[in-house]
């Protein structure tokens, strides 16, 4: 009985080695997968927007989201709002395009359009429509929501560099999207937008103004409706005016500029818009120079400084304060000015010149003579100098020529055409005596083309011209002295 039990077979147990950690670690890097699939579909597919609109115009799925013509999205779904008052367009926005998904931008349904102003979105007659942008080319923030217009633009009149303002007026009148805006009747802008103000208490227009002209738009500058007639009774009769077709139909804007016009107003200025213009804004003649970026060596050219003038006489026992204020020029070891402002009048008492913070006792120093309308006050100081030539300028110059004349940081260089000019001597008088204000006195002028300098203005109520450099008699000073 032990001898068989003895030979029974011994069980021995050994590890069983299964997959079974391969039924968890398989769902895993299935989920790993499909989740890299996922990411770079997104990817492909670009970055999400959603634009509402308050009519869809036939948009759907499918339908391409263009700029300059070219593809940069798609819609990939149409639907509408929780309210149903508006329809909501969500878009992928190629990853090469991302730089449009910012605020500002601004997006329109493109459709079959005729009126007045033009045929546009033509295309769409036979294709589908689509949706168009206007990038916000400033930098600012990233957005993905936007809301859309409800007119078009035309891309082709907002080209990059121009500006957009906005004019307020009581009523809406002929003015309608896409008529001009005008100065001396050339076609500097367009009306992109008529509507309400935010609190209905008035009528807001958007114009849009071209690179080449926003240097025109001064704070000084008037706006005025344009509606193509004009009727007008008198004694001798009627006098009817008519422009042209397109403006009566259309309307339009009219730009005036005065002479005094100002700096360039900021894009946050909201300008009135009259319904028409003073018999004075007609007659007004600005002499604009081109805007900053098309003029050079800015920085090189001179600095004029706010100077006044003050001294004191005595009249009837009593004791009277008296100042003359121009600009003074900052030259090599002293201050080039119209004598008006260096030399006080004979006899007077505590004669001073302040120029920002320098103040300097007319008492103790005698201006130099320099022609006959300027002079130059011997002075070490630290302004930035220009250099007077050695020679008189009527030298290098025996004729007029295209100048610009200088003042502040603010005030954008004046042109004068050398054709405005008539030859005296060593002075260029201007025929137009109203051209420049009093404000203008002492003010530095220079070439156009070379920035080389020339003279300084001179501004009397009898004439107004450039009293031309004759060389400079501080050097001349030093080499008599040395003799």
């Amino acid at each position: 009985m032990n001898e068989t039990a003895s030979s029974l077979p011994i069980a021995r147990l050994k590890p069983r080695f299964t997959l079974s950690w391969l039924l968890w670690l398989l769902p895993l890097l299935a989920l790993f997968i499909v989740s890299i699939l996922l990411y770079q579909a997104q990817q492909q597919r670009g970055i999400p927007l959603t634009i509402e609109f308050q009519q869809g115009y036939g948009i759907k799925t499918g339908d391409t989201l263009r700029y300059r013509g070219i593809e940069i999205g798609q819609v990939y779904r149409v639907r509408l709002s929780d309210d149903l008052q508006k329809v909501l367009v969500d878009i992928y926005l190629a990853k090469n395009a991302a730089s449009i998904a910012r605020q500002g931008s601004r997006f329109w349904i493109v459709r079959p359009q005729l009126d007045i102003t033009g045929a546009s979105g033509l295309e769409t007659v036979v294709g589908a429509n689509y949706i168009s942008v206007l990038p916000n080319k400033e930098a600012s923030q990233p957005q993905t929501h936007f809301v859309g217009l409800d007119m078009p633009l035309s891309i082709t009149d907002l080209d990059a560099g121009g500006v957009e303002i906005l004019l307020q007026t009581s009523g809406k009148g002929m003015l309608k999207r896409g008529a001009p805006v005008l100065y001396r009747q050339v076609a500097i802008g367009t009306i992109l937008n008529v509507d309400l103000d935010t609190d209905s208490s008035a009528v807001v227009v958007h114009a849009y103004i071209k690179p080449e002209y926003t240097h025109f738009i001064r704070e000084n500058a008037r706006f005025w409706k344009i509606s193509g007639m004009r009727v007008s009774a008198g004694w001798t009769g009627v006098d009817f005016q008519m422009d042209s077709l397109y403006s009566v139909i259309a309307g339009g804007i009219g730009l005036a500029i005065p002479s005094d016009y100002g700096a360039l107003a900021s894009t946050e200025k909201r300008f009135p818009l009259y319904d028409e213009p003073q018999e004075d804004w007609l007659q007004w003649t600005a002499y604009i120079a081109p805007d900053s970026q098309h003029l050079t060596n800015l920085a090189n050219y001179p600095k004029p400084l706010w100077a006044t003038l003050s001294w004191q006489n005595k009249r009837l026992a009593f004791w009277r304060e008296t100042q003359q204020q121009a600009w003074v020029l900052p030259v090599q070891d002293g201050f080039l000015a119209p004598k008006s402002v260096l030399i006080p009048p004979d006899g007077v008492e505590n004669p001073v010149l302040a120029i920002g913070d320098l103040t300097i006792n007319l008492q103790t120093i005698t201006p130099i003579i320099y022609n006959g309308d300027l002079a130059i006050l011997p002075y070490t100081h630290n302004f930035s100098a220009v250099s007077l030539p050695l020679s008189p300028i009527i030298n290098t110059y025996p004729e007029p020529i295209n100048s610009l004349v200088i003042a502040d940081a603010t005030t954008s260089p004046h042109p004068i055409k050398a054709e405005r000019y008539q030859k005296y001597d060593d002075v260029w008088l201007l025929q137009d005596k109203q051209a420049f204000s009093p404000s203008w006195l002492g003010a530095p002028v220079i070439a156009t083309e070379t920035g080389e300098l020339l003279g300084i203005l001179i501004v009397t109520d009898n004439l107004v011209g450039v009293s031309l450099l004759i060389g400079n008699p501080l050097i001349e000073k030093d080499k008599t002295t040395a003799k």
